[in-house]
C-alpha cells in the first residue's frame, strides 16, 4: 500500500497538491482550487490518502459532488487507482448532495414519519403546485389573499394580462420563492415563525407541501430539507470519520448545514475537507453562497476552536499565461477579493483577443470568420469540436446560430433539451411508473388519457378528486384500486359507459405488464433482463404511445434508447448505512421486477444532464454553444465569449439592482467563461443605439473589460512560420505542412476582419494601420484569393466562404 500511495499517488502531485492531499484527517481543511489546477485529481488522491494512510474504512467517508457525472468520474478514477487491491472503495458514500440525502431518507425516513417516498421531478412538482393553487386553497383563503396589499402579492403576479386559472398568479414565481425558503432550511412551520414572512407565500407553501406529502413524494429541495431534519435530530451518521465536499462554492445554506451534520461523527470533532473556488460561484439564482467559505471558517472557530487550514492550488494545467492574466485582471476589480497568482504550466502563449463590433449581427459574423480561419489551418490543428461559444443568456445564441447555419458550420447546444425531458420519453417512463407503483397518482392521471382515450379535462378532474377522496376515507387503497372501482362502476363518478370501458382497458394494460414482472421474477430462471425486456415491450406495444406522434422514426429510436438504458442498468451498491439500535429497523425489500424498475426510475429522477459529447457529435465535429452556467467544469482549446457589453455581461438586472454582490456574480460569470479556454480566447462586445423587442439598447463595452481589454490583441497574428509553429507546440503537435503559405493565408484573414472590427487599431503587413473599415479607403472585393498547392488541406465553411478551394464553385 505504501508503494501505491508514495510511488503512484503522491509522486504525481505538485507541492501544493501534495500538501492538500496529505493534510491530517483530523481537522478542517479548505482547498482553494482555481480553474485548471487539478481539483478532481486532488480529491481522488485525498480519498486514497484517507483510505491508505489514515486507515479510515470506506463506509466511514462521505464524498459529495455537484453533479452525478462528477461522482461517476470520481468512482472510475478510484476504480483504476485501486485495481487489484483489497480496498473496498465501492463502500464509500459518494454522490451528489441530493442522492446521498435521498438514500438517508430511504433508510431513516420512518424516524420522521416518511415511508415509501419517491422523488417528484420538476414536471411533477409543478403539476402538484398547480393542483394546490386550483383545488387546495379554500375560497376563504382566496378572499384573505385578495385583501392583501400589492406589496405582498406583487412579486407573484403573472405578467400576462389574462388572469387565467391561477387567479392572476404565476406558479413558477411561487416555486422559486418556496425553493429559496427550503434552501434556507425552512419548512412551512419554520417559515410561519419568520418575522418577515410573506402571508401569501405561506398559504401557498403550506398547500403545496401538504399536496406533495399526500402524493408520497418529495421535490428536489425536500431531499435536503428532510435529510437535515433526520441528521440533525438523530445520530444516524455517528460512524462518519471524514466528509469531503466538492464544488463548495455552489453550496447553499441547507447544504452548508448538512455538511456540518455529516462531519459530526461521535468524538471525531468535525473532520472535513472542502474543495472549491469562490471566484467560480455563479449559482446565486439557486441560492448558492460564495460567503460559505467565510461562514465555515467562523463556524469551526466558534464551535470547536479549530482554525481552518487553507491551501491554495496555484499551478494551472489548462490555460496559457496570457489567458490566466486576463482572467485574474477581470477578478482583481472585485473589492475585498483575495488575490490569486495562478502559474501556467504551458511555456508558449498567445494574447486573448478583444473586439468591439457595430451590432450583434456583425459580432456573429466576426465569430464565424474566426472559426472558419482556425478550422482551415493545416493538419487539422483545430476542428470545430475544439471550439465553444459561451453566452451569458440563451437569447444571444439566435443570431450566432443563424450565421453558423448560413456558413454551414456544424454546431450543437451543450445541455440542450435533456433526453429524459422529451415527450415520448416522459410518456414511457410514466407508464413504467404506473406498472411498478400502483399508488403513483401523478403518473396514472397523465397516462390514463395518453394516447387519447376519450377522457376530457372534466373527466380527468373528476378522477383526480375521487382519488383524493378515497385516500382520505381509505388510506390503504391505492390509486389503481380506486380507478378499478370507478371503471367497474363500484364507485360513482361522472364517467359514462364508454369512458369507463376505456379506463378499464387502460388498467388491464397496466396489470398485464405488472404480472409479467411478478411471475418472471418468481420463476427465478436467472434471465431477469429478458423478463424486464418482455415487460417493456408489452407496455410499449399495448399502450400505443406512437399514436400521439406524427414523426414516428425519431420517437421510436428514443423509446428504444430508454429500453437500452433500462436493460443496461445494474442495481447500484446499497450505501452501507448502519441500523439504529434504538429505532425500528426497516426491512430491505426483496428485489422483484417492479422494484428493479423503480430503482431505475429513481436514478432517472435524480439525473442531471450530461454535457459531454454524444456519439453523433463525435462522428462529426461541431462547435459547442452553451450558456456560461452550462459550461461549468468543461474546457475547450478555443473559446469565444460574445456579448461583453453593458446590459449583457453584466446583465441589465444586475446594473438596475445596483447591488455590489449581484455585479460581482456577473464578474465571476465572465471569469468562468474566460477560464474555460486552453489555447485561444476571443472576447467580443457590440454596441448599438437601437434594439428591437424588450431589450434595452447596448450602448457601451462591459465595465469588466475596461482594464482587461488593454492586455488583449485585436486579432491572431499568425503571419510567420515561427508563430504557426508556436501554435502547433501549444496544441502538442508538430508542423509538418511546410508548403502552407501562412503569409497569404493571414492576409486573407485580416482582409476579412475589415468588415467587422470597430474602434480597434491593429497592424497588418498587407493593409497597414487602420481603425475601422469605414475609415479606410478600401472596398472588399469579390474573392480572388486562389489557394496554392498544399495551402488549405481541407474545405471549411460553405462554397461562398471567404476562401476558395480546389474544386469549389
Amino acid at each position: 500500500m505504501k508503494t501505491l500511495l508514495e510511488d503512484t499517488i503522491l509522486a504525481s502531485l505538485n507541492n501544493k497538491q501534495c500538501q492538500a492531499v496529505t493534510s491530517p484527517s483530523s481537522g478542517v481543511l479548505q482547498i482553494i482550487a482555481g480553474p485548471g489546477t487539478g481539483k478532481t485529481k486532488v480529491i481522488v488522491s485525498r480519498v486514497a490518502y484517507l483510505l491508505l494512510h489514515e486507515r479510515i474504512s470506506p463506509q466511514n467517508i462521505i464524498v459529495t459532488t455537484f453533479t452525478k457525472k462528477a461522482a461517476n468520474e470520481m468512482v472510475e478514477r478510484l476504480r483504476e487507482l485501486f485495481c487489484g487491491s483489497e480496498i473496498p472503495f465501492e463502500k464509500l458514500l459518494i454522490g451528489t448532495f441530493h442522492s446521498i440525502c435521498y438514500k438517508i431518507i430511504q433508510k431513516y425516513g420512518h424516524l420522521i414519519g416518511l415511508t415509501n417516498i419517491s422523488i417528484a421531478d420538476e414536471k411533477d412538482s409543478m403539476q402538484i403546485l398547480s393542483n394546490a393553487l386550483t383545488s387546495k386553497i379554500t375560497t376563504d383563503q382566496w378572499k384573505s389573499i385578495d385583501a392583501l396589499s400589492s406589496a405582498v402579492t406583487g412579486k407573484f403576479k403573472t405578467k400576462n394580462e389574462a388572469k387565467g386559472k391561477f387567479n392572476g398568479y404565476d406558479p413558477k414565481a411561487f416555486k422559486r420563492h418556496i425553493s429559496k425558503a427550503k434552501s434556507a432550511g425552512l419548512t412551512p412551520e419554520d417559515y410561519d415563525k419568520q418575522h418577515q414572512k410573506n402571508a401569501l407565500l405561506l398559504v401557498v407553501y403550506q398547500a403545496y407541501q401538504n399536496e406533495l406529502l399526500a402524493n408520497k413524494v418529495l421535490d428536489f429541495d425536500d431531499c435536503l430539507l428532510y435529510c437535515f431534519k433526520i441528521v440533525s435530530c438523530f445520530p444516524v451518521l455517528r460512524h462518519v470519520e471524514h466528509t469531503l465536499v466538492d464544488e463548495f462554492q455552489d453550496t447553499n445554506e441547507i447544504q452548508l448545514q448538512l455538511m456540518y451534520c455529516f462531519a459530526k461523527g461521535a468524538s471525531l470533532h468535525s473532520n472535513v475537507t472542502i474543495v472549491g473556488d469562490p471566484d467560480q460561484s455563479i449559482y446565486a439564482f439557486r441560492d448558492a453562497q460564495a460567503v460559505n467559505f467565510e461562514k465555515m471558517r467562523d463556524h469551526y472557530l466558534k464551535t470547536s476552536d479549530q482554525p481552518c487550514k487553507i491551501i491554495t492550488l496555484d499551478e494551472n494545467y489548462r490555460s496559457t499565461s496570457d489567458i490566466l492574466h486576463i482572467s485574474e485582471t477581470i477578478m482583481r476589480q472585485q473589492p475585498g477579493r483575495v488575490v490569486k497568482n495562478l502559474t501556467s504550466q504551458l511555456e508558449k502563449s498567445f494574447k486573448p483577443f478583444h473586439a468591439v463590433l457595430d451590432s450583434s449581427e456583425e459580432e456573429a459574423r466576426w465569430i464565424t470568420h474566426q472559426a472558419e480561419f482556425l478550422a482551415g489551418l493545416p493538419q487539422g490543428i483545430f476542428s470545430y469540436s475544439d471550439m465553444a461559444i459561451l453566452v451569458r443568456s440563451a437569447f444571444q445564441t439566435r443570431l450566432i446560430e443563424n450565421e453558423l447555419t448560413r456558413k454551414k458550420i456544424p454546431y450543437f447546444m451543450v445541455r440542450g433539451k435533456a433526453f429524459w425531458e422529451r415527450k415520448e420519453v416522459v410518456a414511457i417512463l410514466d407508464y413504467l411508473r404506473c406498472v411498478t407503483n400502483k399508488d403513483d397518482k401523478l403518473a396514472f392521471i397523465r397516462c390514463v388519457n395518453f394516447p387519447k382515450r376519450g377522457l376530457g379535462p372534466k373527466a380527468l378532474a373528476d378522477l383526480d378528486s375521487l382519488i383524493d377522496g378515497e385516500r382520505m376515507r381509505k388510506p390503504n387503497h391505492s390509486v389503481f384500486l380506486t380507478l378499478q372501482r370507478i371503471a367497474t362502476a363500484d364507485l360513482k363518478s361522472s364517467l359514462g359507459p364508454k369512458m369507463r370501458d376505456s379506463l378499464f382497458l387502460f388498467l388491464r394494460i397496466i396489470e398485464d405488464t405488472h404480472q409479467i414482472l411478478l411471475k418472471g421474477f418468481e420463476i427465478g430462471a436467472g434471465d431477469e433482463k429478458a423478463v424486464i425486456e418482455e415487460a417493456f415491450n408489452s407496455i410499449y406495444k399495448n399502450s400505443n404511445i406512437l399514436k400521439e406522434f406524427e414523426e414516428k422514426v425519431d420517437i421510436e429510436l428514443n423509446i428504444e434508447e430508454v429500453k437500452a438504458q433500462l436493460l443496461a442498468f445494474e442495481l447500484p451498491p446499497e450505501f452501507p448505512l448502519p441500523d439504529l439500535a434504538e429505532a425500528e429497523i426497516q426491512n430491505v425489500d426483496e428485489i422483484t421486477g417492479p422494484l428493479f424498475i423503480r430503482k431505475f426510475l429513481e436514478l432517472i429522477s435524480l439525473y442531471d444532464t450530461d454535457p459531454g459529447k454524444s456519439e453523433e457529435q463525435l462522428k462529426k465535429p461541431k462547435i459547442s454553444i452553451s450558456t456560461i452556467h452550462g459550461s461549468k467544469g468543461l474546457e475547450w482549446p478555443v473559446v469565444f465569449v460574445p456579448g461583453a457589453s453593458e446590459g449583457l455581461l453584466p446583465a441589465s438586472f444586475a446594473i438596475d439592482e445596483a447591488i455590489p454582490e449581484t455585479v460581482n456574480e456577473e464578474r465571476r460569470c465572465l471569469y468562468v467563461a474566460t477560464s474555460r479556454a486552453q489555447t485561444l480566447l476571443y472576447i467580443s462586445a457590440y454596441t448599438e443605439t437601437e434594439s428591437g423587442g424588450w431589450r434595452k439598447p447596448v450602448e457601451e463595452c462591459s465595465r469588466f473589460m475596461k482594464k482587461a481589454g488593454k492586455h488583449c490583441a485585436t486579432h491572431l497574428e499568425l503571419d510567420t512560420q515561427e508563430k504557426l509553429k508556436t501554435l502547433f507546440e501549444l496544441r502538442g503537435s508538430e508542423l509538418t505542412a511546410h508548403g502552407f503559405d501562412v503569409e497569404a493565408y493571414h492576409e486573407e484573414y485580416t482582409r476579412g476582419l475589415l468588415e467587422y472590427v470597430k474602434k480597434q487599431t491593429f497592424r497588418s503587413g498587407a493593409h497597414g494601420e487602420f481603425t475601422s473599415a469605414g475609415k479606410l479607403n478600401y472596398t472588399p472585393r469579390e474573392n480572388t484569393f486562389i489557394q496554392k498547392p498544399g495551402m488549405f488541406p481541407r474545405k471549411i465553411g460553405q462554397a461562398k466562404s471567404t476562401f476558395l478551394y480546389p474544386g469549389s464553385k
